[in-house]
């Protein structure tokens, strides 16, 4: 009997986006969905709820702050800061078939890991 192993690494990559200006008073007195809290997790919750990857920055907002907000979403440049291998390898064999069903895995229905306890 033949087995099919592949050795697999794992790591996480940090990165972050160019770090932008914004004043919570720019987003108080806007008709639409305005700005009303108090607090720095208040105001940084907001921004995550414009969902700007997907939706425009409102037309209310002065054009300075609509572009640094497009540094968000649509003009989103990210730069690696670091990633998880340069801390040292984590890998581990597998063993298991060939299965294109199985995408979050590569392609590969994995029966055992060698870091299995």
């Amino acid at each position: 009997m033949t087995y099919k192993i592949r050795k697999r690494e794992n790591m996480e990559v940090y990165m972050t986006s160019e770090i932008v200006e914004l004043d919570p008073n720019d987003f108080r007195e806007l008709e639409e969905n305005p700005y009303t809290g108090d607090s720095q997790e208040e105001f940084l919750k907001y921004i995550e709820d414009l969902n700007l990857q997907y939706n425009e920055p409102s037309d209310e907002l002065d054009f300075e702050v609509q572009e640094e907000l497009k540094k968000l979403g649509e003009n989103l440049s990210w730069t690696e800061f670091g990633n998880s291998a340069e801390q040292g390898s984590n890998t581990w064999f597998e063993l298991g078939e060939e299965d294109p069903a199985y995408r979050r895995t590569g392609g590969f229905n994995i029966s055992c890991r060698s870091n299995d306890n």
